[in-house]
């Protein structure tokens, strides 16, 4: 049919189920034939009102060369053009283009806002942990000392009373000194939190499967508790370099934190798994392999206000907390390489977790059995600022058949050694604290043992337990070392690991020290 108004209903009508599949951006109409008689804008009225279609009526005829809104439909403008046909084409095209800029314009803009966005919550956590470092670090020379005050105090205690139970042969004298053993391993314990503060050098770990340390650790918090345990753990699960028992105290933390957060009982839910992580999803952890460990509670969760200040030394909101937990195992986790994170939805609990390097292998720690009966021979050195851990050490050593030297500083011991020497006297090992207040200490006199001597047994001694000497003696010129307090059985398994049950050393095992 060549009936141009039918021509347009068939177009209007064609358009308007066109809308309803596809965007149209413009519509080109030949209005030649439109002018007299059938008006082509009262078509155009019978388009779907409010639409964003522009409307190109195409004539060579019309003396417009502008835009022009040619009639009123419902009390408002239609979107209606009428222009000279290369005028026309120009200028739509030119408004397409420069919607279409307008749109990668706002596109590259919102990419760069959200990559702004995402470097700014990369640096607020950044800033965020090294605060937090600097709270720790603090109080670190504070807490190390108070540490190994009270270590070189208690190695006292553990010494003498281990001493009275060689020497007593009353059923319940021993039966009470044991149980004072029990509460000194618990303030040792307690000594260690501080110690974990202090600066030093990374923990002393070992390669091994971490799932079953975490079970016991969790199983034994919770004994007693009407607490239920569910456990997830990928069978899978990659080895890990841990320190068992930092490990066991943070989760031990952990656990109480939630026991404390369920006072009417709950679910505690166990998940460990492998991950891997890259720089994009965690940007407080190097890219590469990891375990994690999460820890769920259906407790009363952590307020926002308060959530990023749990791990802070001292902060607390219970009545006889000490603050110390969660900052604890902030700075274990932090030693270890990993990071803790925690996440908490108020009424409906907290899961904590714990990233931890796996497959980086440490040297492997062999465990030593408790060696009690250790006897030896031979001339040992001692050297200690501290009379009673003379006295004590002295009669440990005499006990297992030593003869024993007692020096006070570094410049004693190295005087002492040459009038040995100068006696013919043979020197079996020596056992050297670290620091000496006001003298010199066993970290600078192995230095100048080692001149004389490259095989000498040299152990060194400190409540200092995250010294980088005491964590890796090997380094320093020391043959092992050993971490007040420490008792009689742990001092005959040490020696017994080098100079055997009969404190002999053998040929095969005299290997000069290189410092490495």
């Amino acid at each position: 049919m060549n009936n141009p108004a039918y021509r347009l209903m068939l177009l209007i009508a064609r358009l308007a189920r066109l809308k309803d599949r596809m965007q149209v951006q413009a519509l080109f109409i030949d209005g030649m034939r439109e002018i007299s008689g059938n008006k082509t804008c009262q078509w155009c009225d019978q388009l779907p009102a409010g639409g964003s279609t522009n409307i190109e009526i195409c004539t060579a005829n019309s003396s417009f060369g502008y835009f022009s809104y040619l009639t009123e439909n419902d009390g408002h403008l239609d979107n209606v053009l009428v222009q000279n046909a290369c005028q026309m084409i120009a200028v739509i095209l030119e408004k397409l283009l420069q919607e279409q800029g307008l749109e990668q314009l706002v596109s590259k803009r919102t990419a760069e806002l959200e990559a702004a966005n995402r470097e700014l919550e990369a640096s607020r956590q950044l800033i965020e942990n090294a605060q937090r470092t600097d709270k720790l670090e603090s109080i670190g020379l504070l807490a190390g000392g108070i540490a190994n005050d009270f270590n070189n105090l208690f190695s006292g205690v553990f010494g003498y009373i281990d001493l009275a139970l060689d020497n007593t042969n009353d059923p319940s004298v021993s039966k009470y000194l044991e149980k004072a053993l029990d509460v000194f391993n618990r303030a040792r314990d307690l000594t260690h939190q501080l110690v974990t503060f202090s600066k030093g050098g990374a923990p002393i770990r070992k390669n091994d499967d971490i799932d079953r340390y975490i079970r016991e650790s969790v199983l034994f918090t919770l004994s007693g508790s009407g607490i239920a345990c569910e456990f997830f753990i990928a069978e899978d699960l990659n080895e890990c370099d841990f320190n068992e028992n930092e490990i066991r105290q943070v989760i031990d933390n952990v656990v109480i934190n939630a026991m404390q957060a369920m006072p009417s009982g709950g679910t505690l839910r166990v998940e460990i798994r492998n991950v891997t992580l890259t720089i994009e999803n965690h940007v407080n952890l190097q890219e590469g392999d990891y375990i994690v460990v999460s820890i769920s509670d259906t407790g009363i969760g952590i307020p926002p206000s308060i959530i990023n200040r749990i791990y802070d030394p001292f902060f607390t909101t219970k009545k006889n907390g000490s603050g110390l937990g969660l900052a604890t195992c902030f700075s274990i986790v932090k030693k270890h390489d990993g990071i803790v994170h925690v996440e908490s939805e108020l009424g409906k609990g907290s899961t904590f977790f714990i990233y931890l390097p796996s497959k980086r292998y440490i040297t492997r720690s062999a465990k030593v059995a408790p060696i009690v009966n250790h006897t030896g021979d031979g001339l040992v050195v001692i050297m200690d600022d501290e009379e009673f851990i003379l006295d004590i050490l002295d009669q440990m050593l005499t006990d297992m058949g030593y003869e024993v030297v007692q020096t006070r500083s570094g410049e004693e011991l190295l005087g002492k050694i040459d009038e040995l020497e100068q006696a013919g006297r043979t020197i079996k090992a020596c056992i050297l604290d670290l620091t000496i207040p006001g003298g010199m200490g066993g970290r600078h006199a192995v230095k100048k043992l080692r001149e004389k001597d490259p095989v000498l047994p040299l152990f060194a001694s400190s409540g200092y337990s995250e010294d980088p000497v005491m964590t890796s003696p090997g380094q320093f010129g020391f043959t092992a070392s050993i971490c007040k307090p420490y008792r009689k059985f742990e001092l005959a398994s040490l020696l017994n690991s080098f100079f055997g049950e009969s404190g002999t050393v053998p040929a095969s095992q005299k290997i000069p020290f290189r410092a490495t």
